[in-house]
């Protein structure tokens, strides 16, 4: 009860309160959010809450990548298979909030790589194409998953580390804490 107060006052002195979603928070007791207010306070700020990234101009940039990517496979022909270049746009969508978009990616890029193969006439069958497109998209949603969830924990520690900072008083000289 003492914290939920506490994050309370520091709302009000940071002045989010002006926030719809932040006075919504505030007013509800800290035994109906069932998390401390401070925490959903530095969730809203922060945006650790799963809320998605509105950087749209990135998320071009990866579909960006991913179409080069896709380009530079079709050049490359049916022979040489360097699918691993896929995990580039899908890892760096993950890793920045697009976690939508890297799904989309991880299904979208070995898709078209089977849309090639139908181009390409190759001497394998389309059912062993077929069965490596699954094996791709397996692999790659699963990378992307993994990215994501590596990128949130990274995220809410970082913002652990900071608030604990900002709470023990810390020797500049020594780096100790003070007493």
């Amino acid at each position: 009860r003492r914290h939920h107060e506490r994050a309370l006052e520091c709302v009000a002195q940071r002045g989010h309160l002006a926030c719809p979603r932040v006075r919504r928070i505030a007013s509800l007791p800290q035994s109906e959010t069932g998390r401390s207010a401070e925490r959903l306070y530095h969730d809203h700020v922060m945006g650790e809450s799963g809320v998605r990234s509105s950087n749209t101009l990135a998320n071009l940039g990866w579909i960006a990548l991913s179409v080069g990517c896709l380009g530079v496979d079709y050049l490359l022909g049916p022979f040489i298979q360097f699918p691993i270049v896929y995990l580039v746009p899908v890892s760096l969508a993950a890793w920045n909030r697009s976690w939508t978009l890297s799904l989309v990616l991880a299904i979208v890029l070995p898709l078209c790589r089977l849309y090639f193969i139908t181009l390409w006439d190759p001497p394998w069958t389309f059912l062993e194409s077929a069965v490596n497109a699954g094996i791709r998209i397996i692999v790659l949603t699963s990378f992307a998953w993994l990215i994501h969830r590596t990128a949130v924990q990274t995220r809410r520690l970082a913002s652990d580390v900071t608030m604990l900072a900002g709470l023990l008083p810390v020797c500049r000289r020594c780096r100790r804490i003070r007493s």
